[in-house]
């Protein structure tokens, strides 16, 4: 009678390890497909972030290919006028490297950022770049001012990360500004995270932070804490329906990147999205801005 119970042990016991081997398996598979689909889902968000500056992109090239042009036309009548002739051709080359800044900050942003390492970037310069991808038709229809503070240390972070998050916090703020069309960048370093958070970042000795601050309609109170929540969206009813995934594709992201997220709202005051990075010890102190 023993060893016949021993014997159905053992059975059972060798079905439930059939079991949880094949549990484990189905859980690994599902964590590969769900791995993948929040990479395209990613990715998905960031090209419609390129669809957004398509417009405003196209504009700018437009201009430039129309300086050129008409460069091209007073340089043909103007042949024996040497200085006029050099005055143009510096203003063609100006306008060239223009539009190799634009296309460079284009296709580093749409590039698969997702097995980039993290490296030293410089809060600053990052922020600028960002505003450059706006293009010049955003910036004449939104006025964005940015404050950046000197002598920030470098974060260890993905550059296209930081940039896709600030697109996201700039493109929300500037829908939530129907009449003051007014947006501020600032860049700062903290002695103290902020009481506000909804993320917090990963322990350090410093921290770092962007923010986009807009005068627009604000967050009523009980909407606020939903705000992150995928799908979740307040523009169902409203002429630009929102699908619902920018600020949690943002939340996703700062999540990577060991960073946290603020958001400070006052109704038909404004509100200000902070960007809270952590300042790593193996990076150097960026350079400041000129």
């Amino acid at each position: 009678a023993a060893l016949f119970f021993a014997t159905l042990v053992l059975k059972r016991h060798r079905r439930l390890l059939r079991s949880y081997a094949e549990v484990e398996k189905k859980v690994a598979q599902r964590t590969k497909e769900l791995e993948l689909a929040g990479r395209e889902l990613m990715h998905s968000q960031k090209m419609n972030a390129l669809g957004t500056l398509a417009a405003g992109i196209a504009h700018d090239f437009n201009n430039i290919l129309s300086i050129i042009k008409g460069s091209a036309q007073i340089i043909e009548d103007n042949l024996d006028r040497p200085e006029k002739v050099r005055t143009r051709l510096e203003r063609i080359n100006t306008v060239v490297e223009q539009g190799s800044g634009i296309v460079k900050a284009m296709l580093g942003f749409s590039r698969d950022s997702s097995s980039q390492p993290p490296g030293p970037c410089d809060l600053n310069a990052v922020t600028a770049e960002t505003i450059k991808l706006l293009g010049d038709r955003f910036l004449r229809e939104v006025q964005v001012s940015f404050a950046p503070s000197p002598g920030l240390p470098a974060v260890m972070a993905s550059k296209d990360f930081i940039q896709q998050i600030l697109l996201n916090f700039i493109f929300n703020a500037s829908e939530a500004s129907a009449q003051s069309k007014q947006l501020i960048l600032a860049t700062a370093r903290l002695e103290r995270l902020p009481p506000d958070m909804v993320l917090a970042p990963a322990p350090a000795s410093g921290y770092v932070s962007v923010s986009v601050q807009d005068f627009g309609c604000g967050i009523a109170h009980e909407v606020l804490p939903r705000i992150f929540e995928p799908f979740f969206t307040t523009k169902a009813l409203s002429a630009r329906r929102g699908t619902g995934l920018g600020l949690s594709m943002a939340y996703e992201l700062a999540r990577k990147l060991q960073a946290g997220l603020a958001v400070h709202s006052v109704v038909n005051q404004g509100s200000t999205f902070t960007l809270l990075l952590p300042v790593s010890q193996a990076a150097h102190p960026a350079p400041s801005l000129s």
